[in-house]
């Protein structure tokens, strides 16, 4: 029987074997991948990369040139400080805290920025590196992986923008909404006031001469008419003489409005401002409405006395 015989490993033969399988494997890659070296030499750059940033294979490989191929000046990339094993604090430091331990890949790191060199107008990068080892998990380099998220971002801040959008417009139909209500109450009380200005002077000027007209002497034919007047007119009366509207008959223009603005809830402050008066001004109103309303001197709320009046 022959002895098993120890075939020692070639680690140069093992490499250069599988280099060109490692090649294929990045070449065939649609995410723009790149390998540095631990000098900060490029030693593969995929066609996905050439792509994205427009630099052929040739004019890179063994260069560092993608030092300033991402950046406005020289600058390692997230690959290069991997590479080289430089520390957490160097590399939060040299990249403004841009970049996250990644969650998936042991010793790997991933950010995202915003790169002004790449493509016609700029792009969104996202980016991953992570350690390359030996079979004696030495760092013999750093690969690393980009991804466009332009389109992304740009979705993003449009539906951003839609939202605000939308939210102004929001806002401006609530602010729509509150002005017409106010104009609806307003148009309300306006309504309320001519209402009891007419029968006031209906009652003042109009009925009492109707009253002394019946009682003169006069024809058949003239006090019919004076009887006619006199239905039509009570008519018309008993439509707007509520028991609210009958309470305010003796009211000003102005305290009739102010008496509305309480029974809907409105303090003084809020009354004077839809008023355009001054605080003190609404204060003697809600007095002069108390003696009219004979309340001086009673412990009974004026909001809750003006809406147990009714309709």
């Amino acid at each position: 029987m022959e002895e098993n015989t120890l075939i020692p490993f070639d680690k140069e033969a093992h490499q250069k074997n599988n280099e060109p399988q490692l090649n294929a494997i990045l070449e065939g890659n649609p995410i723009p991948t790149f390998v540095v070296n631990t000098a900060g030499r490029i030693t593969h750059w995929n066609h996905a990369c050439e792509l994205l940033t427009n630099v052929l294979q040739a004019e890179i490989i063994g260069t560092d040139k993608h030092r300033v191929l991402f950046y406005n000046e020289y600058r390692e990339v997230l690959a290069d400080f991997i590479a080289r094993g430089a520390s957490e604090a160097e590399l939060s430091i040299r990249h403004d805290g841009k970049y996250r331990r990644s969650a998936l890949i042991q010793g790997g790191y991933e950010g995202e920025a915003f790169f002004p060199k790449i493509g016609d107008n700029g792009k969104w990068l996202f980016y991953t590196a992570a350690p390359v080892k030996d079979r004696y998990g030495k760092i013999v380099g750093a690969i690393e992986t980009i991804q466009d998220t332009t389109r992304q971002k740009e979705m993003i801040r449009a539906l951003e923008e839609h939202k605000n959008e939308l939210n102004e417009k929001s806002n401006y139909l609530e602010k729509v909404n509150l002005a017409l209500k106010a104009a609806l109450d307003n148009r309300e009380i306006e309504k309320r006031a001519v209402e009891v200005h007419l029968l006031a002077n209906l009652k003042r000027l109009v009925f009492p001469y109707l009253d002394a007209l019946g009682k003169c002497k006069v024809g058949m034919d003239a006090r019919a008419y004076v009887n006619i007047i006199n239905t039509n007119l009570s008519d018309i009366v008993s439509r707007i003489s509520t028991t609210v509207i009958s309470k305010y008959i003796n009211f000003t223009p102005a305290e009739i409005r102010v008496a509305d603005f309480i029974r809907e809830g409105k303090n003084t402050k809020e009354i004077a401002e839809l008023l355009g008066v001054s605080p003190s001004s609404v204060k003697w109103h809600r007095k002069n409405i108390r003696k009219k309303l004979e309340l001086t001197n009673k412990a009974l709320n004026l909001y809750t006395y003006l809406n147990s009046l009714g309709e």
